[in-house]
């Protein structure tokens, strides 16, 4: 019964190249990787931040690649992976809901403060679910294809390429809360 994402959920604006930054260093999973928006590093910051704030806390990773996000987010840089290297996996092969429900519930928090609109792409309905009805927003969907030359397009569960893809809406300029302020513990 959650609602839809508005049709206008996108990027909120095209980041000229030389304004993009690296991925955090803290939460980068490899050297290399596109550069991105940088209210994006801001959100991953703060991501970080509320989860090392979590009980218990959570550690993730980010990733980026070229070309990355489809229709307007392509290339835009508000489009990330993220995993949980620490999480267990379930018989499944997907991370184990407890964590992911936090994981994701915490970035709902973290876009929250930032005045950000999400979408993961995450193939665990239970987790999707259970994610959207405490949103109230489809902010977690399913998604899995196999492209015209053979790539796959999936989001789990392992090893269909397990991860959580990130579509993040955040208005430009936006900047961490001030410790002490709402939003920040």
């Amino acid at each position: 019964k959650a609602a839809w994402l508005p049709a206008s959920f996108g990027p909120s604006y095209a980041p000229a190249e030389a304004d993009k930054v690296p991925v955090p260093a803290s939460v980068r999973s490899e050297a290399g990787m596109p550069p991105v928006a940088p209210e994006t590093a801001v959100f991953l910051t703060e991501l970080e931040r509320v989860l090392a704030a979590a009980s218990p806390p959570q550690t993730y990773t980010a990733a980026n690649y070229s070309p990355h996000g489809l229709g307007s987010w392509k290339e835009k840089g508000f489009s990330v992976d993220l995993r949980l290297p620490a999480a267990r996996l379930d018989s499944r092969g997907f991370y184990d809901r407890s964590a992911a429900i936090s994981f994701l519930l915490n970035l709902s928090k973290a876009a929250s403060s930032l005045g950000a609109h999400w979408r993961v792409l995450y193939n665990d309905f239970s987790v999707a679910q259970a994610v959207n009805a405490a949103t109230g927003s489809r902010n977690v969907v399913f998604t899995g294809n196999v492209d015209a030359k053979g790539g796959l397009n999936w989001h789990g569960p392992a090893p269909l390429i397990l991860h959580f893809h990130l579509d993040l809406e955040i208005p430009q300029g936006a900047v961490a809360p001030a410790a002490g302020s709402a939003g920040a513990p």
